[in-house]
């Protein structure tokens, strides 16, 4: 009697362990996983990186962020495979990170297909180190969700993956100082104006630039210049803010420069000369100095999470001095302060 007992105890155990070691492995198995591949490829060239999809649980809505080093890499273009219907994917393929949006509203039914979900065609700078170069991905808990509109972004694991790139240069020391050299001199966050140089008659650049970045997605800040005397011509975005929405409006001031990005997924704390504008003077010019400076409220500021960011930026007016003016010289009320 006592040995039966002592099988059936060791029977129960070898159950009870075998359970939950069967638990466990299905646990592993079945955790959502989004992935990134590894590839190599040659300075100059273009690669390939595959968002994949694994253990499915079932969705109806997915955003996904995919990061990349965009001094080297641009994307090329983006191609969906459709297991995830509806898609409609950022157009923007000039800056990091991208986003993935797949949108089914109208289904009853969580979509449950894994597999590869895009491939993104990257062009690679031919002055591109050599190295290896994180593409990460990333999302929230509400990024994901089901037809029950649960929240279950959280679940799903993301593997990075990586671009190794060969063939490029050995080493990356000339970009670190050319960074360096272009540090700003302001402790504060700051919004500047170049100073400029014109003959009357003639057309002059400025430059509008933001140092000690503190994270934003959206900024406006008003370009006031002596619209008496100077016309805008052109505005050239450099690309730094993401998607912008200048004013169209040309010939009066002040002059709106907008930036927008509300996809955005983290703050933009880039710092460099955000646009080129350029400038005419008209002949009657009179010689002397003039301001032009930007301004922006508190609103006009804001960082990811809303707060108004304005009232902790410093603004520097630029002075663009005018030269063999045709008329008289009398310029006291535009000279600088």
């Amino acid at each position: 009697m006592k040995k039966i007992t002592l099988t059936g105890i060791s029977l129960l155990i070898a159950v009870i362990m075998s359970i939950a070691v069967m638990t466990f492995g299905v646990s592993a198995a079945d955790a959502p996983e989004i992935s990134i591949n590894n590839v190599t490829a040659r300075a100059g060239s273009t690669a390939d990186i595959t968002v994949s999809l694994s253990d499915n649980p079932g969705l109806i809505v997915m955003r996904l962020f995919v990061e990349y080093d965009d001094e080297y890499f641009s994307i090329k273009s983006v191609t969906d495979s459709g297991r995830l219907g509806v898609s409609t994917h950022s157009n923007a393929y000039d800056k990091s990170p991208y986003t993935f949006f797949w949108n089914n509203p109208l289904r009853t039914t969580d979509i449950t297909a894994s597999g590869d979900l895009a491939t993104i065609t990257f062009d690679i700078a031919d002055d591109t180190p050599n190295g290896t170069y994180d593409i990460k991905i990333y999302k929230e808990d509400y990024d994901v969700l089901t037809t029950d509109l649960d929240k279950i972004g959280d679940d799903f694991e993301c593997i990075d993956g990586s671009i190794k790139v060969t063939g490029g240069s050995s080493s990356s020391s000339s970009t670190s100082s050319s960074s360096s050299s272009s540090s700003s001199s302001y402790d504060d966050p700051t919004i500047k104006v170049s100073n400029a140089s014109v003959r009357a008659g003639n057309t002059f650049n400025v430059t509008v630039s933001i140092d000690n970045n503190p994270g934003i997605i959206a900024l406006r800040t008003m370009l006031d210049y002596n619209d008496e005397y100077f016309e805008i011509v052109k505005v050239a975005d450099n690309g730094i803010l993401g998607d912008y929405v200048h004013g169209d409006v040309y010939d009066e001031a002040p002059y709106a420069l907008y930036w927008s990005n509300p996809l955005n997924a983290r703050d933009i704390t880039k710092d460099g000369k955000l646009v080129t504008v350029t400038f005419s003077s008209k002949s009657t010019t009179p010689a002397g100095r003039y301001k032009i400076t930007a301004s922006s409220d508190n609103y006009d500021i804001i960082n990811y999470d809303l707060d108004a960011l304005g009232n902790d930026f410093d603004f520097v007016s630029g002075v663009v001095t005018v030269t063999k003016a045709a008329t008289s010289t009398d310029t006291s009320k535009d000279d600088e302060d």
